[in-house]
């Protein structure tokens, strides 16, 4: 019968990560390889921040119109602003 190999005697492809030990380093927790397990950001949630930046910087744009005193300008910002407000999904019909 023969013995289970050792886990130094490992051999790394050429070009593969490895430890100090040339042992192969182990994949990522999540099981996930390639470009997109390095991606912080989804799709998603890069729309989300560009949604929550641009509706602060339409806030700063009405507030200043406010102290100015155009407060006509200000209340048809505030009410495109309202237009944006994100909404929950509804549920389907089943």
């Amino acid at each position: 019968m023969t013995e289970p190999p050792d886990a130094s005697a490992a051999q790394a492809a050429p070009g593969a990560r490895t430890d100090s030990a040339g042992v192969p380093a182990a994949p990522p927790p999540s099981g996930a390889t390639g470009p997109r397990a390095a991606a912080p950001w989804s799709a998603t949630a890069r729309a989300t921040a560009a949604g929550v930046i641009g509706q602060l910087w339409g806030l700063t744009v009405i507030v200043d119109a406010w102290m100015e005193g155009n407060t006509g300008t200000s209340w048809w910002g505030a009410g495109f602003l309202c237009l944006f407000v994100p909404r929950r999904p509804r549920a389907a019909c089943s």
